[in-house]
């Protein structure tokens, strides 16, 4: 059986009242991204160093047993050793280590091993020293019958410190933790809350899926979540309620366009397509590390929403017989949905929010009818140039 030992004990170099693994970065804690590590690598029992009655031990104790595995809040070392088997194996992750990297599964999931960086880099970053080449990276499978050492040492002694000497006199082997991981912040060791302040930033960098160029819902949506920051995230109603307030909006597009208001009626269609892409970069962030996501049908009904709205609301912006007002938006819509991306300006067509921005400008001008159509010609030409350069 594999066992994971954590530890939230350690407090913060600025803030003594707070412990280095509750401090969140994003929607986790330090203690939290490594439970979810501790159950990615199969860990049926985590073991966690705690003062009695800490309040971070109910969270764990809860995401640990949700992803099937028995929770065990220790005091000390000599619990530890009663904890572990001899035929088990034993992960340990340092206090404070926040390990934001999916490949770190497959880094230590084929058994006994210490993770090593170069001292150099290691040391300066927090990491303990192991000699004057090599540092401890933090994270280390060693085989339970190791445990049973830590007997021999003085009662008050660090059982991480016990453990990586005794590891490395039994020669556990070593693994190097790839640079990069230390240099983009997906690895690193957090000590007080500004460590965890100036990390954060790289956290949502990391997440948010890219803006395309020309794409200005989408840059709207990542200052939004980096403006709005940890208040946002700590909303456990976040995503449903940015969801809804979409869908409200375009509802409420629809009604204004069918009373002849037609410009509000876009405008609301383009804070729409804004408040799904900041739902998408919310789901983003929430994205677990250690296991895929699983799909969110909210959002995939959702998705359709705003290019419905579009329409209707275009055809009702439109004179002329029922089919007369349908068909130029309809054949935008079409253009749109069997059109892929572009480089360049071309791209701002496909982004929805500022679309019905364009088109409530035009509507502005009673020209709703030129624009749809002008839209429609520009993206027909992209997409027979598109068509003809790859028959050539």
């Amino acid at each position: 059986m594999r066992v994971a030992l954590v530890s939230i004990l350690e407090r913060c170099a600025d803030e003594p009242q707070r412990a280095r693994g509750s401090l969140a970065l994003g929607t986790a804690s330090v203690a939290s991204q490594q439970v979810g590590l501790a159950l990615a690598l199969g860990c049926e029992r985590v073991l966690c160093l705690a003062a009695p009655f800490d309040s971070g031990l109910a969270g764990l104790q809860q995401q640990a047993e949700s992803g099937g595995a028995q929770f065990l809040p220790l005091r000390d070392a000599a619990q530890l050793v009663g904890s572990v088997g001899p035929e088990d194996e034993l992960l340990l992750l340092a206090d404070g280590l926040y390990p934001d990297v999916a490949e770190a599964v497959a880094l230590l999931e084929t058994g006994p091993a210490v993770l090593t960086l170069p001292a150099e880099q290691g040391i300066p970053a927090g990491f303990e020293r192991i000699d004057a080449a090599r540092a401890w990276a933090g994270a280390m499978i060693v085989p339970g019958a190791l445990v049973r050492r830590l007997v021999e040492l003085p009662p008050d002694a660090d059982p991480f410190s016990g453990l990586l000497r005794i590891a490395l006199q039994a020669r556990v082997a070593e693994r190097p933790l790839p640079p990069i991981w230390l240099e983009n912040g997906s690895w690193r060791l957090v000590t007080c809350v500004s460590d965890a302040a100036t990390l954060e930033t790289g956290w949502r960098q990391r997440r948010l899926p890219g803006a395309p160029p020309f794409r200005p819902s989408a840059w709207l949506a990542r200052a939004a979540i980096s403006r709005s920051g940890a208040e946002l995230l700590a909303r456990k109603d976040k995503q449903p309620a940015l969801s809804w307030t979409a869908g409200v909006l375009l509802v409420a597009a629809i009604a204004l366009a069918w009373f002849g208001l037609v410009v509000p009626a876009y405008l609301l269609i383009a804070l729409a397509v804004v408040s799904l892409a900041l739902a998408h970069a919310v789901i983003a962030l929430d994205r677990p590390v250690y296991r895929p996501a699983a799909p969110n049908p909210q959002i995939g009904w959702f998705r359709d929403v705003p290019d419905v709205a579009l329409l209707i609301v275009s055809a009702l912006a439109l004179d002329g017989a029922w089919y007369e007002r349908l068909f130029p938006p309809l054949v935008l819509i079409g253009l749109l949905r069997v059109s892929g991306e572009y480089a360049g300006w071309p791209n701002l067509l496909r982004d929805g929010g500022f679309l019905a921005l364009a088109l409530a400008f035009a509507a502005l001008f009673g020209a709703a009818e030129p624009a749809l159509m002008l839209a429609a010609l520009l993206l027909l030409a992209l997409q027979l140039g598109f068509l003809r350069g790859r028959a050539g």
